[in-house]
């Protein structure tokens, strides 16, 4: 057990909000997707780094308090006082982040407006860095700029450079001849298609039907027993990372997970299906800016919702 003497009373604070000591940032996914645009946009050298027993750097701010580990007590009537972070400390996420930030400061980095967890160069965009707990990834234009971080935080932390083809959930495949970068999610669609049971099935051309309505469960309907839930919580994951092309089909199949029937389980499954024979899709950053308005479509069908005529 780890008690603390007294609460922290330094509040950090971030963007003009408040956080309490166990609050701790990471990157946004839509972040992530940003670094890769303008990697392949600037033509960046890429890398990324994963910073080991990452809490135990972390600097206390309190007066903290734990019992003697098992197998090393020496008296029941001693604790032992944290000098420095430790993992399964409320506080060891949060000072972990502040230490880092600290350093990336010192190198004359600084934090985005939009991303508490995104650096770059001040007043320019020569590198890019981004955080994800222990998991970094920067770019720059200059790869000798990307060496120099990379020592420079080898000095203070143990850190494993990756190889930059795997990312927080991405899989990254770079074209250095076409500046191009194309991003995926094909291992964990695999992974969610075994999970199902759905690996022998036939691949959908389609991720809905445009002839099948769905309606709400009537009084007299059974639900199903099935997973339904957990399947639209990876579906929505997919679909809201690196899969746009099924936000329609998984929308309407969420709006009927309290009661679902095997009609709505049938629609999901099929969804399924699509990724199956689509997993090798993604998003493709060309590295060349055609047309930079962004443009997007919607359908305002009120009368096609026979549940309750809202879009």
């Amino acid at each position: 057990m780890i008690q603390s003497k007294a609460s922290c009373k330094g509040f950090t604070q971030v963007h003009g909000f408040d956080y309490d000591e166990t609050f701790s940032p990471v990157i946004k996914h839509d972040s992530i997707q940003s670094i890769f645009a303008l990697a392949a946009t600037h033509d960046m050298h890429m890398i990324q780094y994963d910073v080991r027993t990452t809490f135990l750097y972390g600097e206390l701010d309190e007066e903290i308090f734990m019992e003697q580990p098992e197998g090393y007590k020496k008296d029941e009537m001693l604790v032992c006082r944290l000098k420095r972070s430790i993992y399964g400390l409320k506080q060891a996420a949060r000072q972990w982040n502040r230490k880092f930030d600290s350093f990336l400061t010192r190198y004359n980095l600084v934090a985005s407006s939009a991303d508490s967890c995104v650096y770059h160069s001040n007043g320019h965009i020569e590198i890019v860095t981004g955080l994800f707990v222990d998991d970094g990834i920067s770019c720059s234009t200059d790869e000798t700029m990307l060496a120099d971080m990379l020592q420079y935080l080898r000095k203070h932390f143990e850190v494993t450079q990756g190889t930059g083809n795997y990312y927080v959930g991405f899989e990254v495949h770079r074209c250095c001849n076409t500046r191009s970068m194309f991003i995926n999610q094909q291992w964990y669609i695999t992974d969610i298609i075994h999970h199902f049971g759905l690996q022998k099935s036939n691949p959908a051309i389609t991720p809905a039907d445009p002839h099948t309505h769905l309606v709400a469960a009537a009084e007299e309907d059974t639900p199903i027993l099935a997973p339904y839930k957990e399947a639209i919580g990876c579906l929505m994951y997919v679909m809201t990372l690196i899969r746009p092309d099924i936000a329609y089909a998984v929308s309407c199949v969420a709006q009927f997970s309290e009661r679902p029937t095997q009609v709505h389980w049938t629609t999901m499954k099929r969804i399924l299906r699509y990724l199956q024979g689509t997993k090798d899709r993604g998003i493709m950053y060309s590295g060349t800016i055609i047309d930079n308005h962004l443009k997007g479509f919607c359908d305002a069908d009120f009368t096609r919702d026979q549940n309750d005529r809202k879009s």
